[in-house]
């Protein structure tokens, strides 16, 4: 009963951003999965460009079940060595760019549970690794890059 209850939970977090669950094809842990819309509202700030792109719950369980195996052989700076311990404790936006042509799922990661995920792409100057951008190409199925914020 619990697995469904959470389950339920975490779809409805979603649902709120992306319209139906079923719709999108499956399951994705705790985080908003932000539309091409919001995306384009929001482009000055979104590392990566058009044409924007709405990831479906398959692409961001695909690249959450890939981040933990790339974190542990990232070259992370000095400032992010717990992350991968910390990984599973961040909330997310997932948002579809495209850079060099390429159809990439951006994670930005927030460990400020206090954020508001759902109306805006969020920028935070410094604030170390409880901030950080994962890019996942969605045609090659792996991580190409990662962005971890300053200490400030």
């Amino acid at each position: 009963m619990r697995r469904l209850v959470v389950a339920f939970a975490l779809t409805a977090v979603l649902v709120g951003a992306t319209g139906s669950a079923e719709a999108q094809g499956g399951f994705a842990p705790v985080g908003v999965i932000l539309t091409a819309e919001q995306a384009s509202r929001d482009a000055t700030f979104i590392p990566g460009g058009k044409p924007y792109w709405t990831p479906t719950l398959m692409d961001v369980g695909e690249a959450e079940t890939a981040l933990g195996p790339y974190l542990r052989k990232a070259a992370l700076p000095e400032r992010a060595v717990g992350l991968v311990d910390k990984a599973g404790r961040y909330r997310k936006q997932f948002v579809g760019v495209t850079m060099s042509g390429r159809r990439i799922l951006l994670l930005n990661a927030v460990c400020d549970a206090s954020i508001n995920l759902h109306d805006h792409y969020v920028i935070v100057a410094d604030g170390g690794d409880c901030f950080f951008q994962a890019f996942y190409d969605i045609d090659t199925h792996r991580f190409v890059g990662i962005d971890v914020n300053g200490l400030g």
